[in-house]
């Protein structure tokens, strides 16, 4: 229980600072104060403020629960108040490092609604290394030391005590590492205009329309932006599952292989968010809605792909391979997909409003978590029913999808 209580401060702490900053309407407030006589450094200090002071709020709801929680699995009330604080500075630490690191390489206006997503899955992907250091008991690694986490967490899981002195020191540690990180967004000239490189799409009477929605998708940094995290934190996984012990490695790689068809899964899911819900330019060109409609399903199976490529790394790990349940894990990327090609039709959310894909991650969980887990128990008994079962899923999800479409186009030439 102290061991769950830890993780879970770990897990939500860091992206509810993420969360925070992202929401707090940051650069439409930041071109407000720059018509006015104020220095750059100052204008991001007042951006920033309001989102450091709600975060220490939220933290101080949330923090003497999970106190609690800890200390109901046998930790000493004061080691419990001490390893809470210690796991949530150093959460928030690691997140502010990655927003700081994304926001650097990143910048420019049109960079702006990617530092999300990108920091999200970044973090994701810092946590699967500390989710695998409580599992992985027999191998440790260097990052266990640099993340500092793991090693709080084995200490209690083996009951070992923790001294106020190493608590005090990675405490302080991880606020100055917080003030470093906010010092570097402050200083940040993120609206400084860079030069991007933007995919081409050569002019011939027998260019690729396909190839053309492709490139269209592919110069949205959202898009961009999300892809690149999926296949990390994807790389990360698969990083994770070769370096593990042998048996924990190959209890985990069909579990994994669905969970990365999720990350996979996330980025195709925003394709139609990118353009206008009722009225999309499409409709004004003349496009016909099943032509648009199969192209961008295309493009959408292609970004999945790439998404899911890095689990091809298994291939370097026999035994794990020989472990893998090829009935389940092909139901599992099936659901993803089927869910893919249907709800981004089905609930074509703005790709650029965070708040929105928020939503739009937890119904594609439940969307493709929900056959996936009734499949994949068929497929314990009879794999060859479960994939039947899922290959029917797709004319339904296809059928819902173009219905959706077709009647708001409907709509759009009515009006």
């Amino acid at each position: 229980r102290s061991l769950s209580g830890l993780l879970t401060l770990y897990l939500i702490s860091g992206p509810l600072v993420l969360l925070v900053e992202n929401t707090s309407g940051g650069d439409p407030l930041e071109r407000v104060l720059q018509a006015l006589p104020l220095g750059r450094a100052t204008v991001r200090l007042h951006v920033w403020m309001p989102v450091a002071v709600l975060a220490l709020l939220i933290e101080g709801l949330l923090l003497p629960p999970l106190i609690l929680v800890v200390a109901s699995g046998g930790v000493p009330f004061a080691e419990a108040v001490g390893l809470a604080f210690d796991t949530a500075a150093v959460s928030v630490a690691t997140m502010l490092v990655i927003l700081a690191l994304v926001k650097t390489v990143l910048r420019g206006s049109g960079w702006s609604s990617a530092h999300y997503p990108v920091g999200l899955l970044l973090f994701m992907a810092v946590a699967v290394i500390v989710t695998y250091s409580v599992v992985d008991q027999t191998r440790p690694s260097p990052w266990y030391d640099v993340l500092v986490v793991p090693g709080l967490l084995r200490r209690v899981l083996h009951g070992q005590g923790t001294t106020a002195g190493l608590v005090l020191l990675q405490f302080g540690a991880a606020v100055v590492v917080c003030l470093l990180s906010f010092v570097q967004m402050v200083r940040l000239r993120q609206s400084e205009p860079v030069s991007r490189v933007r995919p081409g799409w050569p002019i011939r009477p027998n260019a690729s329309i396909i190839r053309g929605e492709l490139v269209q998708v592919l110069r949205a940094p959202i898009i961009v932006s999300n892809l690149a995290g999926a296949v990390l934190v994807n790389l990360f996984m698969v990083a994770g599952l070769v370096s593990l012990a042998p048996h924990v490695g190959e209890a985990l790689v069909t579990p994994a292989v669905g969970i990365a068809a999720f990350f996979a899964g996330l980025t195709p899911r925003m394709l139609r968010g990118l353009f206008e819900r009722q009225l999309p330019p499409q409709l004004h060109a003349g496009v016909a809605m099943s032509d648009w409609l199969n192209r961008l399903s295309v493009c959408a199976v292609l970004v999945f792909a790439v998404g899911l490529a890095p689990m091809a790394g298994l291939g370097a790990a026999p035994n794990l391979l020989s472990h893998l349940d090829y009935s389940t894990a092909s139901v599992s990327v099936l659901s993803a997909l089927e869910a893919v090609l249907g709800l981004m039709w089905v609930l074509p959310l703005d790709a650029r409003e965070p708040i929105q894909q928020m939503a739009g991650t937890v119904v594609f969980a439940l969307a493709s978590g929900a056959p996936t887990m009734v499949l994949t128990r068929i497929a314990d008994h009879n794999g060859l029913l479960a994939l039947l079962g899922c290959l029917l899923l797709l004319p339904a999800w296809w059928k819902l999808a173009r219905s959706a479409e077709r009647r708001r186009w409907r709509v759009s030439t009515t009006e």
